[in-house]
């Protein structure tokens, strides 16, 4: 009888469903993420708004950061390269969070650095227009004690297909967790 419950207990535990993925990020509770206009690296138009039916890795940067920058970008495309073919459903976003020195050179070059030239597109302006993204995202942009660096907090949002935020990394995110929640969002 022990032999017949302990097997009833074991073939009913086998056949439970497993527990649904869950989002490794702090969920952001598909809250509207806020539309934005600025030119790319190679000063091309993008609107976040324009990307509704992918899903958008949306993160905050400045080349000159010594950092949390160059981690982000690298996690970036570990990402990119884990997601495999999902990868195509994919946008990985940067804002500048120096608008003085984010030039079209300094871009190319931190995207060739870090390898994320073609995954990243790193979109810039003037300080007129990306301080009201980076106020709608929460960031604060001062000037540190070194003239060349900035003390901000490091971001890296997750947005669903319908221009919705889902989860939210700083950056010492593990790629895996990245993946999972990048995965899961382009399920829904």
């Amino acid at each position: 009888m022990k032999r017949l419950i302990l097997f009833l207990f074991l073939f009913s535990a086998a056949c439970a469903p497993a527990p649904a993925p869950k989002l490794q990020g702090t969920d952001l509770q598909k809250s509207p993420a806020s539309d934005f206009q600025l030119a790319d690296q190679n000063d091309k138009p993008f609107a976040l708004s324009a990307q509704q039916g992918r899903v958008v890795v949306l993160t905050f940067l400045y080349t000159n950061c010594p950092d949390e920058c160059p981690l982000i970008a690298e996690r970036i495309g570990e990402t990119n390269q884990k997601l495999g073919k999902d990868a195509s459903e994919v946008r990985f976003v940067a804002v500048s969070l120096d608008p003085e020195h984010d030039t079209s050179a300094a871009i190319q070059k931190f995207l060739q650095t870090h390898k994320v030239e073609g995954v990243l597109t790193y979109l810039r302006g003037t300080r007129e227009q990306l301080a009201p993204i980076w106020k709608a995202y929460f960031l604060s942009v001062l000037p540190s004690t070194n003239p060349n660096t900035l003390t901000h907090q490091s971001r890296i949002v997750v947005i669903d297909r319908n221009g919705l935020q889902r989860s939210n990394f700083r950056a010492d995110v593990e790629t895996d967790a990245l993946v999972n929640d990048v995965r899961l969002v382009t399920r829904d």
